[in-house]
């Protein structure tokens, strides 16, 4: 699995062969910005949560989603 950062990378090699597909690649990017941020989050909060795995109950991805709140969510503070 590739972080959503080593795709954009990923695509931005890719596209840097010439000038119009960078700049196509780039324009791409900023157009999917909020579906990239959302599979952050998500790798994020999976991430966390298998740290929490002794629980049955939804214990495991409310703390994902609380470390991922608390430290990246630069919207809510």
């Amino acid at each position: 699995m590739r972080t959503p950062l080593q795709e954009m990378f990923g695509q931005l090699k890719a596209a840097k062969k010439d000038d119009y597909g960078l700049a196509f690649a780039i324009d791409m990017l900023l157009e999917n910005e909020q579906a990239m941020l959302e599979k952050e989050k998500e790798v994020i909060e999976n991430a966390v949560s298998r740290g929490w795995d002794y629980n049955e109950d939804g214990y495991v991805r409310w703390m994902g989603e609380k470390y991922y709140n608390e430290t990246f969510n630069t919207e809510a503070k």
